[in-house]
């Protein structure tokens, strides 16, 4: 995703393996938006490949929707080295 294509980011307090890094920016071309699901709220894994940096595609209303992998993310973090100021 390039500079031009991104125009937002989304800020995450890091709870994993990026935790000494407090926060971390992602960059995004959405907003996320909050669903409250229940039991009966339809929601069924896709059986497609989820983009790097999701863990599962799945859909909910008849709405495809990403789960985000946070695990890789937080790793990626980590691996970029990057220090707390």
């Amino acid at each position: 995703m390039g500079y031009q294509e991104c125009q937002r980011v989304a800020i995450i307090n890091a709870v994993g393996a990026a935790a000494s890094q407090g926060f971390y920016g992602l960059a995004i071309r959405e907003l996320p938006r909050p669903l409250r699901l229940s039991a009966d709220s339809g929601l069924r894994a896709l059986d497609v490949e989820a983009p790097r940096g999701s863990a599962l595609v799945v859909e909910v209303r008849g709405e495809p929707a990403l789960i985000p992998d946070f695990e890789l993310l937080e790793q990626l973090v980590v691996s970029a080295g990057l220090k707390r100021n």
